[in-house]
């Protein structure tokens, strides 16, 4: 897959006036996957807010919540922090669903088990949307890191962090296989045109 094919937009934490609306279209426009962090929403919460985009979209979303969770409301993967899957896990994975984690070390990334199909790796670069949240990996480091696991079987690995239109295509050239964005989105006053621009910057 392509690393353009690997752009995942979160959702900003806040709701605000026509998000479902922007959400759609960015699909519309070629978003592949949607994480879904609405920290504090209920299951029922969580389900409601779904319900307001259309159901064909459903299964391209990725909850941050509990894994059961994500399981009943039928969306297409859960995510969670590396620690989360430190134990195995006994609930059957369904076809089609994915399991992400959050790292911020290398060390993490290597000790997930394999039942993890990709990994967000933050900061990246300093944080667009969380003030002084800084980078935590020097270009050389990250280089060298993937050069080195190449040919392990390893998570995808997708860099979060500052990501916006500007760095993408260095993130794609220092190794990773894909990038989040959540302030290269949300703060900007058109977070449409954002998508587009950031998706239209890779070659």
């Amino acid at each position: 897959m392509l690393f353009k094919d690997n752009l995942v937009v979160i959702t900003s934490p806040e709701d605000f006036a026509d998000e479902h609306v922007l959400i759609e279209r960015m699909f519309q426009q070629g978003l592949s996957k949607l994480h879904v962090r609405k920290p504090g929403r209920s299951k029922q919460g969580l389900d409601y807010w779904l319900l307001g985009l259309g159901l064909e979209y459903r299964s391209r979303c990725i909850l941050h919540s509990d894994l059961n969770t994500a399981l009943d409301l039928e969306v297409g993967g859960f995510h969670a922090n590396a620690s989360f899957f430190a134990n195995p896990i006994s609930t059957p994975k369904p076809p089609s669903f994915s399991y992400s984690a959050s790292c911020h070390s290398l060390k993490e990334i290597e000790d997930l088990p394999p039942e993890v199909d990709y990994t967000f790796l933050s900061p990246i670069y300093d944080s667009i949307s969380k003030e002084g949240y800084h980078s935590a990996f020097s270009n050389k480091e990250l280089k060298v890191f993937f050069d080195l696991h190449r040919e392990k079987t390893l998570s995808l690995v997708y860099a979060l962090g500052g990501i916006d239109k500007d760095n993408l295509e260095e993130v794609k050239e220092l190794g990773f296989s894909g990038a989040a964005l959540l302030g290269g989105i949300w703060n900007y006053a058109d977070p449409l045109n954002a998508w587009i621009k950031a998706s239209a910057s890779l070659k």
